[in-house]
């Protein structure tokens, strides 16, 4: 329902000045709600004409205080029109105090804004940094062209956000901008990062983001594969300015370091570790989170090229981030690569093509990226053709090796015997055989019958499941079983990789020699199911 508006003028007849005249009052009707304030005019009792609701007269006085009573209504309706556009509603008081020039300052978006950037300028150098800091200076730059172009005001009091103000924040910075989905959502996010520290002050007002859902497309990252790594770093370039920007590019490849962490890269940073070899030990810029990574030979040779030529113990010679990114787009065009060149691409080559591309574990790339959570990480693992490759050549090994007539012979000796013999439980060595009953190892697998648990031989777990499609649990050359025979131990040298997702792990409990573990309760195993009709029936007896 549209709401109702009335400006109307009246005298204050019973608190004349000395001169006789008196005020002219100013009474905003919204709704039924009423607030008025003085015009701070004059005129007097006898010239006023209430049911037309200005003076009297064609004298130039009368008119220029009809003049400027037009002014007042006028200026009202076009306050009142802006607020209902805003948010579709305004008190009387409201428009009152904006006509009067009332409105708190320190209570509009671009004033809060200002604190806050005021702030986090101080936190420059320790716990931010300058780029996230000129983002800030972005987003309020385009927070003023927004309500500027929208509303035509250049400030508005927070509690006039709302959602719609939201929605069409966005839109102008995709259509004005140029910016992608991702991009403006970030844009967004550091106009919600002010939001929340307005309420922080104890300031308070609805939360025009309580509804909005940041969802970022899913981006391809680029990266150079090792081909085009190799070449790159092999090639003979024109100068030694492009030599330069392309070593410290490599090196970022070869230890995932972002640009910031090898600008800052000192020589107190390098030591040499538990093993013998020297690794990076520091902490990323961004996050604060401690990030190792072992120095690799080209990484070394490269630190070797620059030792003891940089300043304040600098490893090397690193330029602005903008010159080193106009370089490298000068350096692909020589090395004929495609890819479009950012320092950053370097970071995410090392992620896929150097790390994950030669199996290292997810949970150990995270730690080199210095990421705090691993769904960071997990942007990376993508399947690259070498390595799905090398997968298929080791399943490959198996299947193709199996001999289909020899395992359907064993098949039906083993179906002859009622496959009723426990095996010898690989265990006896094992000093305190109350805390582990069986220790599973590679050449035997759990399986599952009734719930009760027995060990068979790899020959033969290789025979129910290539053969009888039986549901294999998992195996690796690093994983490891083991039975206390209330619960099942799963171990593997790669955590993360246990079971393969085929079961959920309570939790990691501890360490066995070199494994860790975590636990599996026995009734949530799943007995593996044989296809073969004859074959399910001897098994069940």
């Amino acid at each position: 329902m549209r709401s109702t508006f009335n400006v109307l003028f009246y005298i204050k007849r019973n608190e004349p000045k000395k001169d006789g005249r008196v005020v002219i009052m100013v009474r905003i009707t919204i709704n039924g709600i009423r607030s008025q304030f003085s015009s701070k005019l004059l005129v007097n009792p006898d010239q006023w004409d209430s049911k037309k609701e200005q003076a009297k007269g064609q004298l130039p006085e009368a008119r220029n205080l009809n003049r400027l009573l037009e002014n007042i209504r006028s200026t009202l309706t076009v306050n009142y029109n802006k607020q209902i556009a805003i948010d579709g509603h305004v008190s009387p008081e409201r428009l009152k105090n904006i006509f009067l020039g009332q409105e708190e300052p320190e209570h509009t978006i671009v004033s809060f804004f200002d604190q806050y950037n005021k702030q986090y300028k101080l936190k420059v150098g320790t716990t931010s940094t300058h780029k996230t800091y000129t983002r800030y200076l972005l987003t309020r730059e385009r927070l003023v062209e927004f309500m500027k172009q929208r509303y035509n005001l250049s400030d508005m009091p927070v509690k006039d956000i709302t959602i719609s103000y939201v929605d069409e924040f966005y839109l102008h910075i995709r259509n004005s901008t140029g910016c992608n989905h991702n991009s403006s959502l970030k844009f967004l996010q550091r106009f919600r990062t002010i939001l929340y520290y307005i309420k922080s002050l104890g300031i308070n007002f609805a939360d025009p983001f309580c509804n909005f859902r940041f969802r970022y497309d899913k981006v391809n990252r680029g990266y150079l594969d090792q081909d085009e790594l190799d070449l790159l770093f092999t090639k003979k370039l024109p100068s030694a300015r492009l030599s330069r920007v392309r070593d410290i590019f490599i090196f970022s490849c070869y230890t995932g370091l972002a640009y910031i962490d090898i600008f800052q890269l000192t020589e107190d940073k390098i030591r040499k570790a538990f093993d013998g070899h020297l690794w990076i030990m520091t902490k990323r810029q961004k996050t604060d989170i401690n990030s190792n990574i072992r120095l690799l030979d080209i990484p070394l040779e490269i630190l070797e090229r620059y030792k003891g030529k940089q300043k304040n113990g600098k490893v090397l010679p690193v330029i602005s981030n903008q010159k080193i990114n106009d370089y490298l787009e000068e350096i692909g065009d020589i090395c004929g690569i495609e890819n479009k060149f950012t320092f950053h691409l370097a970071r995410h080559t090392f992620a896929t093509t150097v790390a994950l591309g030669n199996d290292v574990p997810m949970e150990s790339v995270q730690s080199m990226l210095g990421h705090a959570d691993i769904k960071t990480t997990q942007i990376y693992a993508r399947v690259i053709d070498q390595k799905l490759s090398r997968d298929m050549d080791k399943m490959a090994n198996v299947v193709n090796n199996r001999n289909p007539v020899e395992n359907a012979a064993a098949i039906k000796a083993r179906m002859t015997d009622g496959m009723a013999v426990e095996s010898k439980p690989v265990s006896s060595g094992v000093e305190d055989k109350s805390k582990l009953k069986y220790l599973i190892t590679d050449e035997t697998f759990l399986f599952s019958k009734k719930g009760k648990l027995k060990e068979i031989q790899e020959r033969d777990f290789f025979i129910s499941v290539v053969e009888q499609g039986f549901k294999m649990l998992y195996t690796s050359p690093n994983i490891k079983f083991a039975t206390n025979g209330t619960e099942i131990i799963i171990g593997s040298k790669f955590f993360g990789e246990i079971m393969g997702g085929y079961y959920s792990l309570n939790n990691q409990v501890g360490v066995f020699e070199d494994f860790r573990y975590g636990i599996i309760n026995i009734n949530e195993l799943k007995p593996m199911i044989p296809q073969n009709q004859t074959f399910r029936k001897a098994v069940s007896e």
